[in-house]
């Protein structure tokens, strides 16, 4: 879900999943997402479908969402998509997502490719602007909004879902020896995101 222009969905079907569906809002990153996919010679399907209100399509293992939930405007929208990803889960199904820092987002990491900015003290739903950048120059910006730990975690219990679970990035072996000039260690303790899993 909010599979973008596919990066992650074509790991996964690269790592052996035998089927992989991605989902975004926007008919342009679909349409990216099938070109990508096609030069790579992958068996993908996408589909342009919000994820708020999204019907069952079919019971998965895994649903996966690169930046999903905190582009939610209200707590209403939250548990929503909770909702949808909960009802495409097979009974036992794992939902990962990668989710904005629910307690300080607020973050200058440039050099990692992004920086958050928005009010201080944050507030339940304030906006954030994030800008992304590319060799320290910046390529765009967007808003997310701010959620703290508690309303993801209730808008999922809502849902259904147990064993909620946060966890900070790590980096792999393999992206520290690309990039060994870079300041890891400042990456992984002042990261703005981190991993949220739920199971059904």
């Amino acid at each position: 879900m909010a599979c973008g222009s596919g990066n992650f969905s074509r790991e996964f079907k690269k790592m052996g999943a035998k089927e992989v569906i991605g989902i975004d809002i926007s008919p342009e990153m679909i349409k990216l997402a099938e070109e990508k996919t096609r030069q790579e010679s992958l068996d993908i399907l996408y589909l342009v479908k919000d994820v708020i209100g999204l019907e069952k399509i079919k019971e998965f293992d895994i649903v996966a969402a690169a930046f999903l939930l905190h582009y939610s405007k209200t707590k209403e929208e939250i548990l929503e998509m909770c909702k949808s990803v909960y009802k495409n889960l097979k009974e036992g199904g794992r939902f990962v997502t990668i989710n904005q820092d629910p307690v300080n987002p607020i973050k200058d990491l440039k050099e990692f490719g992004a920086v958050l900015e928005g009010p201080n003290p944050l507030k339940e739903g304030d906006k954030l602007t994030v800008s992304l950048y590319e060799d320290m120059k910046k390529t765009c910006s967007f808003t997310t909004y701010h959620w703290s730990k508690d309303t993801y975690e209730s808008c999922l219990k809502k849902a259904g879902f147990k064993n909620i679970k946060w966890s900070p990035v790590e980096v792999s072996k393999e992206g520290i020896e690309k990039h060994p000039d870079r300041d890891w260690g400042k990456f992984t303790n002042e990261s703005y995101i981190l991993i949220l899993e739920a199971t059904k």
